[in-house]
């Protein structure tokens, strides 16, 4: 791992051919955003952002300093259904429940929230890659727009899963329990987007038994089948449009790799 703008320098000075650096950029994952733009700034590199997780639940991270003059957390009371009316885009869409659960601390001092978002909030200071596309998180990324220098929607090309499956290891199977029980899984913004605007989920809150799990079973092969079903079929024509030539996914793709080229010349 490079941590600092010394190692930085090392590998650019490895990396030189003819006398030109043939780094053009560093693409950070969003969780090393604490440290990795400064690193970049001193090192004289521009940078990117890959993040993976949802954008509507960056957004709303985001506008954490919003919520905070406006009352709205630290929350007042043990109500998780309040509505939030505060996170521009969605407005009326997300409740208590469907921030992130680190902002439901008391104290918005502790060291684990700071350095959360202090993360999102550096992600302002750089380009970055989302993991979505615009016919479906259209608000959020509208929103995120007036806040980031560039962004991108992209999916990763066949090509490059080919090859990084030779450095990497991929299981056919997890114990889902351990993996959401995991205090780093924590995306509640799009929990509430597959309900109530994709509507190709259910809303299963804060309560996850085997009670529960029947229920959700029995609502989704009895009732909303249909629904579901028609749901699915409409956002899988929407993704691939957007990844087809001339679509929004393919064209941004275009875009950052220009992007990429351009800096390599500057």
């Amino acid at each position: 791992m490079l941590s600092s703008s010394s190692d930085w320098q090392k590998a650019e000075d490895s990396y030189h051919v003819a006398g030109k650096s043939s780094i053009a950029c560093i693409i950070a994952d969003s969780m090393m955003a604490s440290f990795a733009v400064d690193v970049a700034g001193e090192a004289g590199i521009p940078i990117m952002y890959c993040h993976s997780a949802c954008p509507s639940d960056l957004w709303a991270v985001l506008c954490v300093p919003i919520l905070i003059e406006a009352g709205e957390i630290p929350f007042q009371g043990d109500d998780l259904d309040v509505p939030i009316a505060n996170v521009p885009g969605p407005e009326g869409l997300l409740r208590r429940r469907d921030l992130s659960s680190f902002l439901r601390v008391g104290d918005l001092s502790d060291k684990n929230v700071q350095f959360i978002m202090n993360g999102a909030f550096q992600t302002r200071r750089a380009r970055m890659i989302l993991n979505t596309f615009e016919e479906l998180e259209g608000p959020a990324l509208a929103q995120i727009r007036s806040q980031a220098d560039k962004e991108w929607k992209n999916q990763i090309p066949s090509e490059l899963l080919e090859d990084s499956s030779q450095k990497g290891y991929i299981v056919s199977w997890a114990s889902q329990e351990d993996v959401l029980d995991h205090k780093a899984v924590d995306q509640q913004c799009i929990s509430r987007l597959i309900t109530a605007v994709w509507k190709i989920g259910l809303d299963i809150k804060d309560t996850c038994d085997r009670v529960i799990i029947e229920k959700m079973i029995k609502e989704l092969m009895d009732t909303r089948r249909v629904e579901f079903t028609q749901s699915v079929d409409q956002i899988a024509k929407l993704a691939k449009n957007a990844v087809s030539k001339g679509g929004s996914s393919y064209n941004n793709l275009d875009r950052l790799i220009e992007d990429i080229r351009s800096l390599d010349t500057d």
